[in-house]
């Protein structure tokens, strides 16, 4: 800053701090009335445009929106606005940013996301009309328990994200204000959601920050973002990877806290490859995933990265016929109809949708008028009647729909990767009546809150389904630590009653208990997660056996020789152990039980002592 300057900002700030004593000793003033001079000083040093924004009864509206060029390159809040900066603070300016990286674009993305969330919560809280609107409505109709701070943080996401997928298809001429009607007629409750944001009842308070969200859209290199989504080794889930990435700037500990995690495709292509060799040597499917009876199901979804394996399964099957030229009516006649899927979380959920949509374009197919995938927005745990006193009209229309796949439709094949979160705020009365079964065994434990953890829970529904059809395969990549927890046996002893082969692929990698391999070398896990996770394939014959047969396989190593292992082999090829659980803890893992009866042949402490205590705790 040189002299002049100096100088001239020194007689604006005397000016500004003069003309606020006398407004504030005047003692008839309220906050806005010292807008005018703020904004004057605001001007004066630079070469920006301010705008003063009306109060109303708006809530979460920055009191300036300062502009250039006819950008918005930042807000401001008269109150506390030096924390509300640091706090809140967007980019100062979209003038010199230039887009061209997959990582550039998140972070700008995940900053407005952010202070998009806080504005909503701001409405929440003061409880702003409009906003209250499309809270309730989500609370109705997909989940009871929903708070306004996930809400706030859900519908942020939905905004940016549904923006972005968007934008990878309009590569130009891309606004706010047309975005949703690139959205397929098939999907209209996307299409509902979308064009709420340029329709009467969008809260006013929103619109400033959803034009900036649009904004970095514009100047980001689109182009060349898909060309380094092309160059990894992801190039095939090119949207899917981007959502990671951007959660994982977004807010990395509702990321964790909500087990939302991209499952490695090594993962995926190891449990339908799998799958779909046990459909044709178990249930005579000659054409595995293909065959036209066989119905699937990812109950915890996400951005449809199984069922998209799946559908290029069926592809790969008739490609290795020769029959590639049946693909479009396969798809109709078969994919559409049976191939089904549920996710609780708007943003993955719309993902997914364009995902899968941009599958079935390259493969020649689009949807005809009415037809849509059959992947809803629903929690897979709540078994409730869609309440349909929302103005969103179509979000009742996937409840319904996915109550009727939950009850209703057999279901042969269940795969995915289920959340991980202990402290599970799925209690819903049909879950937990469920989890019953799988408590049954331990009630008299002094704590059974792991078999609350989420991914136990979706094991215990998928079960559940698959008994409903009285046969079936069971698919989940989950956290091991079920296979050989004590307070686990009464849920793998409920497992061995229904099914007749479980086929146990441990890919152990958990940081928390420090593993190594057998050889004392490095451990990791296929995900970045600090838990050891395992593949399990489960499958119940349509005529039972009573001889159960449980096989076990290890693999440790690093990462990417985890990932070249799972690509190469499957369940036919992967060299298993075979194993003879027995009562009482009918453990999944190898266990040497040779001394077992010499062990029992001493007394029992319990025996012994007459009263006993967990100890002394050093955390109390």
């Amino acid at each position: 800053m040189d002299k002049t300057e100096k100088i001239k900002l020194e007689k604006a700030l005397r000016t500004y701090f003069k003309e606020i004593h006398a407004i504030y000793t005047s003692s008839v003033s309220r906050e806005e009335t010292f807008y005018p001079s703020l904004k004057i000083l605001l001007e004066k040093c630079s070469d920006a445009s301010i705008l003063v924004l009306p109060r109303k009864t708006e809530v979460g509206i920055p009191d300036f929106r300062i502009g250039r060029n006819g950008e918005i390159i930042g807000i401001l809040k008269q109150r506390h606005r030096i924390k509300t900066l640091e706090k809140l603070k967007i980019q100062s300016s979209l003038r010199d940013i230039e887009i061209q990286k997959s990582s550039e674009l998140a972070v700008q993305l995940a900053k407005r996301t952010r202070f998009l969330e806080h504005i909503l919560q701001d409405g929440l809280s003061r409880e702003n009309k409009e906003v209250m609107r499309f809270y309730r409505a989500f609370q109705e109709e997909l989940i009871e328990t929903l708070t306004k701070d996930r809400f706030a943080d859900l519908y942020a996401q939905t905004i940016t994200y549904g923006l972005f997928a968007t934008r990878m298809k309009v590569q130009n001429g891309f606004h706010k204000e047309t975005a949703w009607k690139f959205i397929p007629e098939s999907l209209p409750l996307l299409k509902e959601i979308f064009h709420s944001m340029t329709g009467p009842h969008f809260p006013e308070s929103l619109t400033w920050i959803v034009d900036d969200i649009t904004q970095v859209l514009e100047k980001a290199d689109i182009f060349l973002i898909l060309k380094e989504f092309k160059t990894t080794r992801w190039d095939e889930d090119p949207v899917i990877h981007f959502y990671e990435t951007f959660l994982a700037t977004y807010n990395p500990k509702e990321r964790e806290r909500l087990g939302v995690y991209y499952t490695p495709l090594p993962v995926v292509s190891y449990m339908v490859r799998s799958i779909h060799k046990l459909l044709k040597e178990k249930f005579g499917k000659a054409e595995g995933l293909a065959t036209n009876d066989v119905t699937l199901l990812d109950p915890a979804a996400g951005t449809l990265t199984f069922v998209v394996q799946a559908i290029k399964q069926v592809q790969k099957e008739l490609e290795d016929k020769k029959k590639e030229g049946l693909i479009k009516s396969y798809i109709e006649e078969h994919i559409l109809p049976h191939f089904h899927a549920f996710e609780i979380l708007v943003a993955p959920y719309t993902v997914g949708h364009f995902k899968v949509s941009m599958i079935l374009e390259d493969m020649g197919y689009s949807f005809r008028e009415g037809e849509r995938f059959q992947f809803y927005l629903t929690n897979t745990l709540e078994m409730k009647e869609p309440k349909q006193i929302s103005f969103l009209i179509d979000l009742a229309k996937e409840g319904q729909e996915a109550k009727r796949i939950k009850e209703k439709v057999p279901i042969l094949v269940i795969l995915g990767n289920p959340p991980y979160s202990v402290s599970s705020e799925n209690k819903s009365e049909f879950i937990e009546k469920l989890m019953n079964d799988y408590k049954e065994d331990v009630r008299d434990e002094r704590n059974i809150q792991p078999l609350s953890d989420d991914y136990i829970k979706f094991i215990r529904f998928a079960h559940w389904k698959i008994d409903q059809a009285g046969k079936g395969i069971l698919g989940f990549i989950t956290n091991n630590s079920y296979l050989s927890g004590v307070i686990h046996r009464g849920m793998r002893r409920k497992l061995l009653d229904t099914f007749d082969e479980i086929y146990i692929l441990n890919l152990h990698g958990s940081s928390r208990i420090g593993e190594k391999t057998p050889e004392g070398g490095k451990d990791e896990n296929v995900f970045d997660i600090q838990q050891g996770v395992s593949i399990a394939l489960y499958v119940e014959l349509e005529k039972p056996q009573q001889k159960k047969r449980v096989y076990y396989a290890d693999h440790w190593g690093l990462r990417e020789e985890k990932y070249a292992y799972l690509f190469k082999n499957d369940v036919r090829t992967t060299r298993w152990q075979k194993l003879e659980p027995l009562a009482p803890y009918y453990f999944f893992v190898p266990k040497d039980f040779a001394l077992q009866a010499e062990y029992e042949k001493f007394w029992s402490i319990q025996d012994i002592f007459i009263q006993s205590s967990s100890g002394v705790k050093t955390h109390r």
